[in-house]
């Protein structure tokens, strides 16, 4: 297996047991979401201000920055529609809706870098994202009404792996994972403007070791992201992301026994279709596309 498939698959993992513990976090002790994603915005401050420290930044010139800033602030504005979301929805039923992203990713990545995709690829993706809409079909039967912001989050989360593509062009790995953990708190930070927000913030910060611990995810998934991207195609790396709903399902299920009240849908076996296509899907795109070239090879820029 080559270092970026496994980097690929390592970040959907860790970015599904961030999803779950947020979940258990949102359901169980946060009052207001948008407060907590302000402590959430500080951690990545102070967690991409740490990185930055330890990065060199000579011969960096600022319009290297605007890829990376970019992917932070992606990131950042999905935050206010995660938290809500998240702390009202299943956390299974609500990432699996955003995994259409990955046909965004896909395309941008053909008619802006170059990449191709195999018939076979095409045919695999397609399976991967019929599961994925499958799987979050129940979430529309219980009723759910926050489809604007999930919509947005499509958008933002194809935006956010396309330019981690280009940011792994512009910058080594360090230095761009820090200037997006920046840009990611300080999208956070208008926030408290908002003078509910603004209350609430100081007994939010009771939830700061929790925000510690899953910021401290996201930065080991925006980590292997980079890696990935730099080593693999987009498409690949947006594909293989779509087992994150699968692993949803089963950290959820795992808590559910622990904590309880984290789900309302904790019927398994409707989902077990969804989930084998979405298997079956990401399989076929890997043995479709292992072997070939990345367009980035030997266009980025130098490594950790």
């Amino acid at each position: 297996m080559s270092a970026g498939l496994l980097f690929a698959f390592i970040a959907p993992l860790v970015w599904a047991l961030m999803n779950v513990i947020d979940k258990i976090v949102l359901s169980r002790r946060v009052r207001d979401p948008l407060a907590y994603m302000v402590v959430a915005g500080l951690v990545n401050i102070l967690y991409g201000g740490a990185l930055a420290l330890t990065a060199g930044w000579h011969g960096v010139r600022a319009q290297d920055l605007a890829s990376s800033s970019a992917t932070g602030v992606c990131l950042g504005l999905q935050f206010y529609c995660y938290f809500t979301v998240l702390q009202a929805e299943d956390a299974s039923h609500f990432i699996g809706t955003l995994f259409v992203f990955p046909v965004l990713v896909a395309l941008a990545s053909f008619a802006l870098l170059g990449e191709r995709i195999s018939a076979v690829g095409c045919l695999a993706m397609s399976l991967a994202i019929a599961g994925v809409m499958l799987l979050s079909a129940r979430m529309r039967r219980q009723g759910a009404h926050a489809w604007w912001k999930i919509a947005v989050m499509v958008l933002l989360c194809a935006g956010y792996e396309f330019l981690t593509k280009l940011a792994t062009v512009a910058l080594p790995e360090r230095q761009g994972i820090a200037v997006t953990s920046i840009a990611l708190g300080l999208t956070t930070l208008p926030c408290l403007l908002h003078r509910r927000t603004r209350a609430a913030f100081p007994a939010e910060l009771r939830n700061l070791p929790w925000a510690l611990l899953s910021e401290s995810l996201t930065l080991l998934a925006v980590v292997s992201v980079y890696l990935a991207m730099a080593r693999s195609k987009a498409g690949l790396v947006s594909a293989v992301g779509a087992v994150q709903p699968l692993a949803v399902v089963l950290f959820e299920r795992f808590a559910q026994s622990r904590y309880r009240a984290i789900a309302s849908d904790q019927a398994l076996l409707p989902k077990l279709g969804a989930i084998l296509l979405i298997a079956l899907g990401v399989a076929l795109l890997c043995a479709s596309e292992l072997g070939r070239p990345a367009l980035s090879d030997g266009l980025s820029a130098p490594g950790w």
